[in-house]
């Protein structure tokens, strides 16, 4: 899983030599050089490298049973299970070689993990008893050094006339085992080429994806960001170095994973009765990610799409992966459309989007219950589409009640057009009631708030009123704020309007957008 090589797990001891009556012996132990792999920080479950160590007996004796102890620098965590009625782990040592052979299951604690030899031969001379010690686990989620040490004792006794026992302990300075690395980078979006950034919408307005699958239904894309090559792995990439599949007859609980790497999408804050619809697989460079025991919507525009609902504003959207590359560190875009009904939905501040490493789990001390296992943890959010209030908001700049003028006001509710493809609206119809608002000499009490004399305005309707009906004696400027989109405004300014010397102006009251947070799209 990575480039990184160098001499690991080195057990190249100096001897220590047994002292008996008449027997002496010396065994000398050398490891081989190993792949140095890459340990992700996000994980409870990383694989250390197969340990390969090579024992000669180089005096007289025979070295029977005996213990084998490694040491790492973070707890191991490889899979506990039962086996036999007793409670073992996943861990192996297999020897072969000189003496008889056998396989056992280790027993860990803390930071070590014994193994207790099988009935052992190690006679004088040339011949070798090899140790393979293999699915050892470790928790990197932890921090600390980026560099992960191990270590090993290999501690035997010694049969023959007399009767007597010894130990003769080999053992090494701590070697690197790994290196630990950042492997998943935070949630990040892309811009939508058709609006240019993410899909703002208001509660009037929805999202309702129609006959047809346009650019502009996508809510966001967000990207899964894989920091090292390979980093994801699938169920078999998760699997230890003895398991069933490279050893026929393993126990199927010994070095198996449960699934691959599960990269969740999790989403918050998003409305209750929104459904957020996603491609059931992504494939990058030979990576494939799939949302697992899912049924895809079999037509229309949305057809392979999978779509989601959330629990209490939460929705997690799960990506297992299936089909495993070594291509380089990659990037996944998930783009997302949430769907939602008009007026189905308050107005709210931002989705949040965040990527994280599954199935997940509180730190581990001990062996895991299941393969693989990432620190649950607070991922980096970014935020995605938000909802707005359906408002327009215009500016009289000028109106007065004053020196004999008065001013005449119309909103326009234009929610209801024929700009759309064969004259369909492209507008959702809004209807309410303005309020207004006046700064200025003269402004009525309360100033702001005032109700539209006019009432509700209906979608494709206009209304008209004078300022002397709401605010006699006022000159200033006014604010009108509506409860639709497209609303429109005229000032109409009269003096004796049914005199010879009357004189009138009028003028559009300008929309304002300052402060809103959706498309307004309120000019024709």
């Amino acid at each position: 899983m990575s480039n990184f090589r160098t001499r690991i797990l080195g057990l190249a001891t100096m001897a220590t030599a047994f002292v008996g009556v008449s027997y002496g012996q010396i065994v000398t132990c050398v490891t081989g050089p190993q792949t140095n792999p890459t340990l992700r920080a996000e994980g409870q479950t990383e694989l250390l490298a197969q340990m390969i160590v090579t024992c000669t007996n180089t005096a007289g004796g025979a070295a029977t049973s005996g213990t084998v102890y490694i040491q790492t620098s973070l707890p191991i965590t490889s899979k506990g299970f039962v086996l036999a009625s007793a409670t073992t782990n996943e861990a192996t040592l297999v020897v072969t070689g000189a003496g008889a052979g056998g396989t056992v299951q280790g027993v860990v604690s803390g930071n070590q993990v014994s193994f207790s030899l099988p009935p052992l031969a190690i006679p004088a001379g040339a011949a070798s008893a090899i140790f393979t010690i293999s699915n050892i686990r470790v928790n990197a989620s932890g921090g600390g050094a980026p560099q992960v040490t191990e270590s090993g004792i290999l501690s035997y006794n010694v049969a023959g006339p007399p009767a007597t026992s010894s130990n003769t302990a080999i053992a090494a300075s701590a070697q690197g085992a790994g290196f630990i690395l950042k492997t998943l980078g935070p949630a990040s979006l892309i811009a939508l080429p058709a609006v240019g950034g993410t899909q703002n919408y208001t509660v009037c307005g929805g999202n309702v994806v129609g006959a047809a699958l346009i650019a502009t239904n996508t809510s966001f894309t967000v990207n899964i960001n894989e920091l090292v090559s390979g980093a994801f792995l699938t169920q078999a990439g998760e699997a230890g170095q003895i398991n069933p599949t490279t050893v026929p007859g393993t126990n199927a609980n010994i070095g198996t994973a449960a699934s691959g790497d599960v990269l969740n999408v999790t989403l918050a804050n998003v409305p209750a009765s929104a459904t957020a619809y996603v491609p059931q697989t992504i494939t990058v460079a030979g990576t494939t990610l799939t949302i697992a025991n899912s049924t895809p919507v079999a037509s229309g525009a949305l057809a392979g799409l999978v779509g989601l609902t959330g629990t209490s504003g939460t929705v997690t959207i799960p990506y297992t992966v299936t089909v495993g590359g070594t291509f380089g560190p990659q990037t996944f875009p998930v783009p997302v459309i949430l769907q939602f009904a008009a007026n189905s939905a308050a107005a709210q501040g931002p989705v949040t989007v965040a990527v994280s490493y599954g199935p997940a789990a509180a730190a581990l001390a001990g062996p895991a219950s299941s393969v693989p296992t990432f620190l649950a943890g607070t991922a980096t959010t970014v935020n995605a589409s938000s909802i707005a209030i359906c408002q327009t908001t215009m500016l009289f700049p000028f109106v007065t009640n004053q020196l004999g003028f008065d001013t005449g006001i119309v909103i326009a509710n234009t929610s209801t057009d024929n700009l759309g493809v064969a004259g369909k609206s492209t507008a959702a119809a809004q209807s309410g009631t303005c309020n207004l608002s006046f700064y200025g000499a003269g402004a009525p009490t309360p100033a702001t708030g005032v109700a539209d004399p006019g009432g509700s305005t209906a979608t494709g309707t206009t209304h008209a009123f004078l300022l002397s009906a709401v605010a006699p004696g006022f000159q200033g400027y006014m604010i009108a704020t509506c409860p639709f989109q497209f609303g429109h405004g005229f000032g109409f300014l009269a003096y004796n309007l049914t005199q010879n010397n009357g004189a009138v102006e009028g003028y559009l009251a300008p929309v304002l957008a300052r402060g809103s947070s959706g498309p307004e799209a309120n000019t024709f």
